[in-house]
């Protein structure tokens, strides 16, 4: 999950969005059980990423 967490980084980054690195968060709900918030969190986080180049390609006008 952590790696995973940082390459949702590096596609904000890519994207021109502000990093938002929850990949310790990430490790810490993974380790106690949690994957599954882990998930929703990257799942949010790349749903930002997808937002916000649809936006910037202008497929949304």
């Amino acid at each position: 999950m952590y790696k995973y967490s940082k390459l949702a980084v590096e596609c904000q980054q890519k994207a021109g969005l502000p990093a938002e690195d929850n990949s310790i968060v990430n490790l810490i709900l993974y380790i106690f059980g949690l994957g599954l918030i882990s998930a929703m969190i990257l799942q949010s986080t790349l749903n930002k990423v997808i937002f916000f180049s649809i936006i910037n390609t202008g497929l949304f006008t």
